[in-house]
């Protein structure tokens, strides 16, 4: 393992991310969500077959993230006129957006997920024999709002190609993750899921720089001016920004910066400020027992009045309303945690 790791740092000294065009400081943003938004974490599974096989899945509000080892694995959406097709190496990310179905051979054996063993951190078998489909596959549960609000910026189905530019970086961690998923050694839930969520963000990385032109709050991450203007609101939500001090964080005129913005995140970018802060303002209310007049101070609103205000006007009920939401399912489970942070008992479905 120590070589593995020791040949992981090398490989990304050797392969900077420049490439992609998102500047190493404007990453910030992106963890910035991404940690805000996960509630649970990752729970992984391992699934190997033998034999031609297919299984649907549902939309839900989960993430599926996934390593094809060996072999290959289609992933047909509802709705798509092809699959898509990740191979050995290729890492793959599910929104939970569309309902659709997973095979390695079109018209294989019909399988339910739930009559294999398996679970989080499990292995799940179809067949007997050598197995020559495998797949390591990763779950998250996200906060639904924050999930709904990743959710827009995102297709329902990304592929990262192996032999993409992008990819190089990730081939010891997927032969990490590989060994790691056969292996029954001390630690092993909690590297693979750290290396998941490496993984998870560098296909996030890949997508945003495939797609250039994209317009999503997402996409301002791969421009340098309106990235630099993000990863400062991001370092201090709670400045008194505007569009004036977001444009000058940007090195450009207040006017082109707001046409700019919109243009490319479909937003304004107060609107994108309000919008942030609401989502932090949500997670600390759900994971502290801070006053709702401290929270809103801790990000950037002297007033609770108005803070409350715009957090409805961006959720659709107020704080108080999922603080009372929250002590209620709190006091029916008596003591569990809460809602959000609970993990499905469903049976995991690639």
């Amino acid at each position: 393992m120590a070589l593995l790791l020791t040949k992981i740092f090398m490989t990304m000294a050797q392969h900077p991310l420049d490439h992609l065009r998102i500047d190493s400081m404007l990453t910030d943003p992106l963890a910035d969500t991404l940690s805000a938004f996960t509630v649970v974490g990752t729970e992984l599974v391992r699934f190997e077959s033998s034999v031609p096989f297919e299984t649907r899945f549902d939309a839900d509000e989960r993430f599926t993230f996934g390593v094809v080892i060996t072999g290959s694995h289609n992933i047909w959406l509802d709705g798509e006129t092809a699959p898509v097709r990740p191979t050995a190496g290729d890492c793959f990310l599910l929104t939970g957006a569309r309902a659709g179905r997973a095979f390695n051979v079109e018209g294989g054996r019909e399988i339910y997920c739930s009559d294999y063993s398996g679970g989080s951190g499990g292995v799940m078998r179809v067949g007997t024999g050598s197995m020559n489909d495998v797949v390591v596959a990763g779950r998250l549960t996200l906060d639904k709002e924050g999930a709904a609000w990743l959710r827009e910026a995102l297709p329902p189905v990304i592929r990262l190609a192996a032999e993409a530019a992008a990819a190089k970086p990730t081939g010891s961690i997927i032969e990490l993750l590989r060994s790691e998923s056969e292996a029954d050694a001390p630690g092993r839930r909690l590297i693979t899921s750290r290396l998941a969520d490496v993984l998870l963000v560098q296909t996030i990385r890949t997508h945003l720089a495939d797609n250039p032109e994209a317009t999503n709050w997402l996409a301002a991450l791969t421009d340098r001016q309106l990235g630099r203007a993000i990863q400062k609101f991001h370092a201090d939500p709670a400045a008194d920004w505007t569009v004036a001090s977001l444009a000058k964080a940007a090195g450009m005129s207040r006017s082109s910066f707001a046409e700019r913005f919109r243009r490319r995140v479909g937003l304004s970018p107060l609107d994108y400020v309000t919008r942030w802060r609401m989502h932090k303002v949500r997670r600390e209310l759900l994971a502290t027992s801070l006053p709702f007049a401290t929270v809103a101070y801790r990000n950037g609103y002297a007033s609770r009045t108005s803070c409350s205000h715009a957090f409805k006007q961006v959720f659709g009920y107020s704080p108080s309303e999922l603080r009372a939401e929250q002590k209620l399912t709190l006091s029916q489970a008596d003591g569990a945690r809460p809602p959000l942070s609970e993990p499905s008992d469903d049976s995991f479905s690639l």
